[in-house]
């Protein structure tokens, strides 16, 4: 039986190190990951060529790898009482999936591929287990061995938060969908054009893309007056001379976390409800919006899962003097978004923390937590799936980006081809050293096509 192992980059091209990290640095996932693990990366990673309706994960299997999809498209499907559903697709270049191996739980979905795919495949074995040393601190390695799992779950919990806060986001859209069909019997139009204009302001509110001719200063400052929220950082927003809406969204946030902000979603629906009707007048929005209250799931804020972390981090007694809330807050969301890694920096900084092992610990509960939200948010709006497929696609990069992303997709295809080459050269040196037992019963020509038939060569 083969060596599962064996075609590793470092066994088969251990030639293409440089290449690999140099272009691996170009990924925007990876653009801030430390020299040295984009090196320990390079040593276990390997290339995934999957062929049409070729299964790369199969729900309910346990393993250590996440992937990143190079090119192609996949699909993901889940087990139902009759069989499998499709539920998703994976089409975006440099996508992360598989993440939540890193619970130690099994995959929660299948994903095949929808014709011809190359994939990345980045074994975390290599990490220190983390929850063997949180269970069992006689195992607990030196502290500098957790830098990786640090760096690793941050550049995870980067990847999850994100994808959190689109579906938390694809939520309200659906919510203020749902709340203003049909409700005005007076404006007569279709119905894909009321979702055009409230998904067009709700993303350009939470975007800072709204149109100058629209009052937003005006209607901000009456809503926020109704609901009588007063806070400074809203108040220096609104004083500004152009007032940034993506600040606004993520400062109500904070203050619905804070306690000081009762019902998030209504004042979200108000401000965009307001943005709506002050839009018929705008010559840039020319549609109308119906509207209609019904019934739909609840909702599940950020601020939510902003809570259960600051919550799990202070109830496991790991930081060396108390973190009030707010500073919490004001940490993580510091980027005008979530952002982990700063909040690692801050804790680290500011003396809560002085160890590897324990901000390794932090980031794994924002993984862990960030990974329950979204199975959470889904399992609220499952029924609206199909809505979710339409609204949570990334917005088309701009053409500079796209080509920027086309340039390095064909480098990473380069990449590969050299792997390959570069494979038939070293798969025979690994293979005398790994397999020097059957040797003769085996011959390196063998051996190559064994490896070379993983490549789908």
């Amino acid at each position: 039986m083969s060596d599962p192992k064996a075609n590793y980059l470092k066994f088969i091209a251990p030639d293409v190190e440089y290449a690999f990290v140099e272009l691996l640095k170009e990924v925007p996932l990876f653009s801030k990951t430390p020299v040295f693990l984009l090196q320990k990366i390079f040593q276990y990673s390997k290339f995934l060529p999957l062929q049409n309706q070729e299964r790369l994960i199969n729900e309910g299997m346990y393993d250590q790898e996440i992937f990143i999809l190079l090119k192609g498209k996949l699909e993901v499907y889940i087990k139902t009482a009759t069989g499998e559903d499709q539920v998703d697709i994976i089409d975006r270049p440099f996508s992360l999936f598989g993440e939540r191996c890193i619970l130690g739980e099994p995959r929660g979905a299948s994903i095949q591929a929808n014709g011809a795919a190359l994939l990345l495949g980045i074994d975390l074995s290599f990490l220190p287990d983390l929850i063997d040393a949180l269970e069992c601190p006689e195992n607990k390695l030196n502290d500098s061995e957790y830098r990786a799992n640090r760096d690793m779950y941050s550049l995870f919990a980067t990847v999850l938060l994100d994808r959190l806060d689109k579906l938390i986001k694809d939520q309200y859209k659906l919510n203020q969908k749902l709340i203003r069909i049909h409700a005005s019997q007076n404006l007569k139009v279709s119905w894909w054009k009321q979702e055009v204009l409230l998904t067009r302001i709700f993303n350009e509110f939470c975007d800072n893309q709204l149109s100058l001719e629209l009052n937003t200063k005006e209607i901000l400052t009456d809503v926020l007056r109704t609901f009588q929220l007063h806070s400074k950082r809203l108040e220096a927003l609104l004083e500004a001379s152009s007032t940034d809406t993506s600040q606004v969204y993520f400062e109500l946030v904070r203050l619905h976390s804070l306690g000081k902000l009762e019902d998030l979603s209504k004042v979200i629906y108000s401000i965009v409800r307001h943005l709506t009707t002050d839009a018929h007048n705008s010559r840039r929005y020319m549609e109308y919006l119906q509207t209609d209250p019904i019934e739909f799931p609840p909702l599940v804020p950020l601020s939510y899962y902003l809570d259960i972390l600051y919550q799990d981090i202070c109830d496991s007694k790991i930081l060396i003097k108390e973190l009030s809330k707010e500073l919490f807050l004001n940490a993580i969301l510091a980027d005008n978004r979530p952002n982990p890694t700063i909040l690692a920096n801050f804790l680290e900084d500011g003396g809560w923390v002085k160890d590897e092992f324990t901000l390794a610990h932090i980031m794994y509960l924002a993984c862990k937590h960030c990974i329950y939200q979204v199975a959470e948010v889904n399992k609220a709006i499952k029924q609206y799936i199909s809505y979710i497929n339409a609204y949570s696609t990334p917005k088309q990069l701009e053409s500079e980006f796209l080509a920027h992303h086309q340039q390095l997709q064909r480098n990473f295809d380069e990449l590969y081809c050299n792997c390959t080459i570069s494979g038939r050269n070293q798969a025979s040196e690994h293979s005398k050293n790994t397999e020097s037992d059957d040797e003769n019963s085996s011959s390196p020509d063998h051996d190559i096509d064994d490896l070379l038939s993983q490549f789908g060569m």
